[in-house]
Formats: structure tokens, C-alpha cells, sequence
């Protein structure tokens, strides 16, 4: 019976029978294999292997990859679109054009013409779009309109939360299962906001912030998890998050659990900031409404804002501004 008990705790935990996925799902880890991994198919791989031997001498055959099985540890890490890093550096093909004008071309005429198919003030050298520094952006107006900064917040107020940078707000303990990630997100916002409404990206397809998501992520990209609440964390929180998939299925988790707890959600296409912004001004025409995030919601903010309405704030880690006063 202790034994016929340990084998229930690991099926509760693991969930196998709850994913609705046709793919291969390991057991002990969660992890989902992509349409590669044919390992549960060994013996056919095995046989059509054999079979392309027959009629050819040892020196002929070769064993080739891609006829290999692959098994699911082979899909632990994702690969870039195109398969591999590509790196563009501007000063070795400017200086390679160059030699290349020099006695041919006048330098004049030479320079005229861009030397780089990407331009490098937009552009890195992996060919990766520079990032702008917007966070800055809400420094400067402080600056110039200082009396906007409130050190008291009045009561009662409607918080519009940014659910991205809610995720990233906390360090994960390891081994934890996504039930306990999930309430410690809920205990903090019930105990730091009576009045909430949490407004998550979605990650259904493309969108304006691709870019970003590939930047912030680099190369530390985590398998697809069938993430269930007993489910236990098998990898780094950078690398849960850095795959689209499992951050949406974290966020259909937290979904639920804040649900329970009388938290609302909504749920935006793509990127949330527009859908946070047009959140905060709706709500500001009827109660004072404080917005909770990082960014370039300060510009949207800044631009919407009715200063008829009741007051608008924007609360962020350094500053509660109130909008309005602007």
C-alpha cells in the first residue's frame, strides 16, 4: 500500500492525464517534446535504418543525424529562427569596401551609400533592433514638473496592474510547484492592493514586442512545459519565461487563482500597454485610478489622460506621479 501510494502522489503531481497535447510529455519533468522527438518510435527508426543498409558496402553507408531517433533531451534548449547566430560586424565590412573602392571608386562617391544592409543606429551587430531608453523618459518630466510627485496615495483607489512586470517582480524558489508561484502572487496583491485589475500580454502569435521578448530572453530559452498547479519547477525562472508557451500557461494559472480570490483579470492580444492605459482612463472618469507599471505606460498615460477626470496616478518602483497634474 506505501508503495501503491507513492505511485498516486507522483500522477496527482505530474498530471499526465490532465494535457491535452498529442505530443510526447515526460513524466518526471513536464517537458513537451516538439514535432522531432520520435522516441516512443525507436524500433521503426531502428528497422528503416537497416533497411536503407541493404545492397550497399560498409565504405558506402553513412549514418546520418537526421535519420537518428531524438528523444526529448535533445529538445531541451530552442534554436534561433534561422537556425544559427548570425553575426554582421559594420567596421569589417566598411573596411572591406573600402579596400575594395580604393583605385576604382572615389571615396567621395564610396561614402555616399550606407555600408551596412541593416543601419547600425537601429541595428546591433547579431542584427538584433537597439533598444530605447524610455524608463528615462518619466526622470525628465519630474524634472521640469516636479510638483505632479504625490508621496501619499489617497484611499480607495482602482489599480490597473501591469501583469508582465508583476512576473518578473519575484524571485522563484526552487523546486516550488506552480500552485505556490501562483499564491505568492495572489497574497501580494491582496495584501498591497484592495482594489485590483490585473491586465496580462498575450502570447498567441506575433506582435510589436517581439523584438523585446528575443532580447530580454538571449539564449536561455526553457523547453514547453505542461504546466499543471502540483507541477514542480524544473528550470530557471529565465528560462520558464523565455518560452512564449509556458509564460502563457502560467498566466492561464494565475488566472484562475486570482479569479478565486475576487482579483479580475483581462487579457490583451499582444502587447498590454495600450489595453492598461485605456484601462486606467476609463476607470479614472468615475474614481481615482492608479496604475501600477514600468515604461513606456507613461507616455500612453501622459497623452490620454483627461485632467477633467478624477485624478490618475502612475505608481512605479522609484515614484508615484499623479498624471493628471502634469
Amino acid at each position: 500500500m506505501t508503495d501503491i501510494k507513492k505511485l498516486l502522489e507522483v500522477l496527482v503531481e505530474r498530471g499526465p492525464f490532465r494535457t491535452t497535447t498529442q505530443k510526447l510529455v515526460s513524466l518526471s519533468t513536464g517537458l513537451v517534446g516538439d514535432d522531432s522527438v520520435n522516441a516512443d518510435d525507436a524500433k521503426n527508426v531502428g528497422n528503416a535504418i537497416i533497411t536503407s543498409m541493404v545492397g550497399l558496402a560498409v565504405a558506402e553507408f553513412k549514418f546520418s543525424q537526421k535519420d537518428q531517433v531524438r528523444n526529448l533531451a535533445s529538445s531541451t534548449y530552442a534554436k534561433t529562427a534561422g537556425g544559427e547566430r548570425i553575426e554582421l560586424d559594420p567596421q569589417h565590412l566598411y573596411q572591406r569596401i573600402l579596400i575594395i573602392g580604393v583605385g576604382q571608386i572615389p571615396l567621395t562617391e564610396l561614402l555616399k551609400y550606407e555600408l551596412c544592409c541593416l543601419p547600425t543606429s537601429l541595428f546591433n551587430n547579431y542584427c538584433q533592433m537597439r533598444t530605447g531608453d524610455k524608463s528615462e523618459l518619466i526622470h525628465h518630466f519630474l524634472k521640469f514638473v516636479p510638483s505632479c510627485i504625490v508621496f501619499q496615495l489617497p484611499n480607495d483607489l482602482q489599480y490597473v496592474i501591469d501583469g508582465g512586470n508583476l512576473l518578473h517582480k519575484f524571485a522563484w524558489p526552487k523546486h516550488s510547484t506552480y500552485s505556490q508561484i501562483c499564491d505568492m502572487y495572489v497574497r501580494h496583491i491582496m495584501a498591497n492592493y484592495t482594489n485590483a485589475l490585473v491586465v496580462f500580454d498575450g502570447y498567441h502569435g506575433s506582435s510589436t514586442k517581439d523584438e523585446a521578448h528575443r532580447r530580454r530572453k538571449g539564449n536561455e530559452v526553457g523547453a514547453t512545459v505542461a504546466a499543471s498547479p502540483e507541477m514542480r519547477l524544473t528550470m530557471s525562472k529565465k528560462a520558464f519565461l523565455g518560452n512564449e508557451e509556458n509564460k502563457q500557461s502560467l498566466i492561464d494559472l494565475l488566472d484562475k487563482e486570482m479569479e478565486k480570490k475576487g482579483i479580475k483579470v483581462d487579457h490583451a492580444e499582444s502587447d498590454a500597454d495600450y489595453k492598461i492605459c485605456m484601462n486606467a482612463v476609463s476607470h479614472a472618469t468615475s474614481i481615482p485610478t492608479a496604475v501600477v507599471a514600468e515604461d513606456s505606460v507613461f507616455q500612453l498615460l501622459v497623452h490620454y489622460a483627461n485632467v477633467r477626470h478624477s485624478n490618475l496616478y502612475m505608481v512605479t518602483a522609484k515614484n508615484k506621479v499623479c498624471i493628471t497634474n502634469l
